[in-house]
């Protein structure tokens, strides 16, 4: 079963993810780290 914690430690990992770093550029946040377009 997937519980809520592991769901949760998903998208963060997904959120520091170069993927997720240029989706929160794209909407106009500060990316964690530079990202490469």
């Amino acid at each position: 079963m997937i519980t809520p914690v592991v769901q949760t430690q998903t998208l963060v990992e997904w959120f520091i993810s170069p993927q997720g770093q240029t989706l929160a550029q794209s909407l106009g946040y500060l990316p964690l780290y530079p990202v490469t377009e």
